[in-house]
């Protein structure tokens, strides 16, 4: 992805704007992605200083000063920020008048092989553009506002989450997706019988989630079912149910991810433009497991097992799976565009039900296996077939 860019006009003197910039106690003011900022250097300011993030909702990153003129222009290397590899952003500022201009950038890289650049392309890009743009609206209103009252101090800017203590967490504790019927019910069901604390059941609405667990309750005679509003083909969902996680401290000792769809015989896409058989089976794991990896949710030990089928080897009758490097040829060699074109199901070739079911289950197979590489000593991941 190229990098973000930035070049506005901030109605500020440059010193208030340069505070603001470098300043931690601002920092938190202005910028609603960030709750907290800890110096993790002797230095307070200038090259080589480093200070760790509280990210919200959660998570963290920890940036350090690599470029720095005094007024004038800071670069900070961010590591630390999943699902970033790594990343840069940098502030310049000028003179204009009375105001400021600013000039900023930021560049990144991904994590997880193969699949980073695919997913980065489909949902990351997107929501890091989003929290960029606040951000930057952000400092615009803060030293604005700085400037209209003289600089007299911090004026709030209403963060975007809410800020809360962590509670001690449970133990023995399974969350199983796709909770509310078939397989992933009666995963749930065995689970409370083998003498599981906890069974979190999952379920695209909040109603269907707790629907499920009074059906799971009643058969079992357990009162082990905890219900989660877990939409797998939102994003916005799937952060929503990881905050929520976080908030009530629940570690989780086994993750069974089973949800899926099994595609019509039309196309159906999310608003992201996905293929709702991949969404479902692969994005949304994706992005539900990386960040309560990030939010340490997962225990010393956890297991974690992904719903497979058979129909990823590609040589059941009917099923089929598209050969990448051939289809690559349509795109330059690109791998990553023609994964992106495949995981919409657009081209390279018609969308087929069982091309795509066929194609997502190898999806999660080979993300399953970057997933083991990535994944703390101690954690298990296998991709399995239910029949």
């Amino acid at each position: 992805m190229e990098p973000m860019r930035a070049d506005m006009v901030i109605e500020a003197p440059r010193h208030v704007v340069w505070d603001a910039l470098v300043d931690g106690d601002a920092v938190v003011e202005w910028n609603p992605a960030i709750r907290e900022i800890q110096r993790r250097s002797d230095e307070p300011l200038g090259m080589g200083a480093t200070r760790r993030c509280s990210m919200s909702p959660s998570g963290w990153m920890t940036e350090t000063v690599v470029e720095w003129d005094e007024g004038s222009l800071v670069g900070y290397s961010i590591r630390d920020a999943s699902p970033l590899k790594n990343g840069l952003i940098r502030f310049e500022l000028t003179d204009q008048a009375t105001a400021t201009r600013l000039k900023a950038s930021f560049r990144y890289s991904v994590r997880l092989g193969p699949l980073g650049p695919v997913i980065d392309r489909l949902i990351v890009h997107r929501q890091l553009t989003a929290a960029w743009e606040r951000s930057l609206e952000g400092l615009r209103l803060y030293t604005e506002s700085l400037t209209r009252k003289g600089a007299g101090g911090h004026t709030s800017i209403p963060q975007t989450a809410e800020q809360g203590e962590t509670m001690t967490s449970n133990t023995n504790h399974a969350l199983v997706t796709g909770a509310t019927s078939g397989l992933g019910l009666e995963a749930a069901a065995q689970l409370a019988e083998a003498g599981w604390a906890k069974v979190t059941v999952t379920g695209r609405t909040e109603a269907k989630a707790k629907a499920a667990s009074a059906t799971l309750a009643q058969r079992t005679g357990k009162d082990v079912f905890s219900p989660l509003a877990l939409d797998l083909n939102n994003p916005a969902s799937v952060k929503t149910a990881a905050a929520e996680l976080a908030a009530n401290g629940d570690t989780i000792d086994f993750l069974l991810l089973n949800a899926g769809t099994v595609p019509g015989s039309e196309l159906r896409q999310t608003d992201s433009g996905i293929d709702v058989t991949f969404s479902s089976s692969l994005i949304g794991h994706h992005q539900l497991t990386m960040q309560i990896l990030e939010d340490g949710l997962l225990a010393e030990r956890a297991k974690i097992v992904i719903a497979g089928s058979e129909a990823a080897r590609g040589d059941m009758p009917t099923f089929k799976v598209t050969d990448l490097s051939d289809a690559s040829k349509r795109y330059n060699g690109d791998l990553v565009a023609t994964a992106v074109s495949v995981i919409r199901g657009e081209e390279p070739e018609k969308f087929k039900a069982a091309v795509s079911y066929s194609n997502a289950k190898l999806f999660v197979a080979w993300w399953s296996q970057q997933l083991a590489d990535k994944l703390p000593n101690g954690m298990t991941v296998n991709a399995i077939s239910p029949g």
